[in-house]
């Protein structure tokens, strides 16, 4: 388990100082309001803090000699890969087809994923929270949503 919290510690280092190079020329303010770069360096900053504290407390922790193995083909990770690929779907998917489309599939997929079987749930969980969203986002504070390529 610790060369994996020091791999995991080492990458979100790395994955910081990523957020952090590439937001370098975003404006930090703009009109007094926090600008584009302010939220994904604040993110960044974040996951290194955590990061950090994750491998110094790899360092100084003794290992336990009576962990229990992590098994990849359990049912709990299998759950975790199919999510993350749901993840990287629902991201496509907004280059594509927009927010709107991309949440309703991707919500319902996701909560079926984590064990809900009834559809009017499901149903209702996908428009709901997208109909949240847009409401809170694209007419609330009137954020431009990532629109479908057909539209």
């Amino acid at each position: 388990m610790k060369k994996y919290n020091i791999g995991i510690s080492v990458l979100m280092c790395i994955l910081a100082g990523g957020i952090f190079y590439f937001t370098k020329d975003f404006p930090k303010y703009y009109a007094g309001a926090p600008g584009s770069g302010f939220w994904p360096r604040v993110i960044a900053a974040g996951i290194l803090i955590v990061s950090v504290v994750l491998l110094a407390e790899t360092f100084i922790k003794k290992e336990e000699r009576g962990e229990p193995p992590i098994i990849y083909t359990s049912q709990g990770i299998k759950r975790v890969y199919i999510l993350f690929g749901l993840i990287l779907l629902f991201g496509i998917g907004l280059q594509y087809l927009g927010l709107v489309i991309s949440a309703v599939l991707f919500i319902p997929a996701v909560m079926f994923t984590l064990g809900e079987r009834r559809v009017i749930w499901l149903v209702a969980g996908g428009i709901g929270v997208t109909a949240a969203i847009y409401v809170i986002f694209a007419v609330g504070l009137n954020v431009v949503l990532p629109k479908a390529f057909f539209m």
